[in-house]
């Protein structure tokens, strides 16, 4: 899978869990989580708790993502 792919999976992954694009959060460097070899699951995950707004208005219990 290229950088393309990963990150429309990451976005999907994202919308899934909160209802929201990646491009409606803060920037991430999603590149490196890429090439660090996180899944697209991981990266949404990540994304998500280190975006400086949307975590504190989701409760996302992340403990249940598998």
């Amino acid at each position: 899978m290229n950088y393309k792919e990963w990150l429309n999976q990451v976005d999907k992954n994202v919308k899934s869990m909160i209802g929201l694009s990646i491009n409606d959060m803060s920037d991430f460097m999603s590149y490196d989580a890429f090439e660090d070899g996180l899944t697209p699951k991981e990266c949404a995950v990540e994304w998500i708790k280190n975006d400086d707004c949307y975590p504190n208005f989701f409760n996302v219990n992340f403990s249940l993502i598998k």
